[in-house]
């Protein structure tokens, strides 16, 4: 079974755009701790003669976990500060005897993404690698990770009952992140040892890939009103209950 219960994705980010952060999240499972997550913007890479953010996420099940159904996931993005668009990510996925490694070049003056994979199945290592075109090299779209800059970016106000779509490439094939925007709610948290009340909007995101997202289920998140970084997300799982993503710090360096 591969339903990764490592979720905190993605839309964590703070009002400092020019600061490097890490956000950690734990993670339960019908209120037991099973896995810990941290999500950030580590530094500035130059790439393809451009500025780019480095964006990661990471998620890892519990020491004692790690000897029964080992979960090590790691996804990073450089994404340009000016345009605002990814040019290069790597997506690594190891799940209890599943392993994927993936790269994608992006390159939008030849209309064309790249991506190379490696992959550990029950019948042993395949590698693959393709190539996707765009219609146009002035094409919007993002990867995973580098959607929570472009929503963080966005000039839009969120509003109830809103629905909307990011056009993404993820894994090997272009998609959608679907979203819809339910209201909002005071949830008390404790952040940094401190007892907060935050408002948050609730956000029903519509998606299925490999790791971070890769989960069936009823999937729910919130999303702080103010600062737009991702307070919690709770995952109904058929048969299993569900799986919570909590924040529990926030650090800036």
């Amino acid at each position: 079974m591969k339903k990764n219960i490592c979720l905190f994705f993605l839309l964590s980010f703070p009002l400092q755009a020019q600061e490097f952060y890490e956000n950690k999240f734990i993670i339960l499972w019908n209120g037991f701790l099973v896995g810990h997550a941290f999500f950030g913007k580590y530094g500035i890479v130059e790439f393809n003669s451009e500025k780019c953010y480095i964006i990661q996420s990471r998620a890892y099940n519990l020491p004692f976990l790690q000897k029964l159904y080992p979960v090590k996931d790691k996804v990073f993005t450089y994404w340009s500060i000016e345009k605002k668009i990814p040019y290069y990510s790597e997506k690594e996925i190891h799940e209890g005897n599943y392993y994927r490694f993936q790269k994608t070049y992006f390159f939008y003056d030849l209309k064309e993404i790249h991506w190379f994979q490696k992959e550990r199945t029950k019948k042993g290592i395949r590698n693959k690698k393709g190539v996707v075109f765009l219609q146009n090299q002035n094409q919007i779209l993002q990867d995973i990770l580098s959607a929570v800059f472009y929503l963080k970016e966005s000039s839009h106000k969120p509003k109830e009952n809103i629905f909307f779509t990011i056009p993404l490439f993820d894994d090997t094939e272009l998609t959608f992140l679907e979203i819809k925007i339910l209201n909002k709610e005071f949830i008390k948290f404790r952040i940094n040892n401190q007892d907060v009340m935050k408002e948050a909007w609730i956000v029903k995101p519509y998606y299925k890939t490999s790791g971070l997202f890769r989960l069936a289920g009823d999937l729910t998140i919130w999303i702080e009103n103010e600062e737009k970084e991702i307070l919690k997300i709770k995952a109904k799982i058929p048969y299993l209950g569900y799986v919570e993503s909590i924040l529990i710090e926030k650090k800036f360096f």
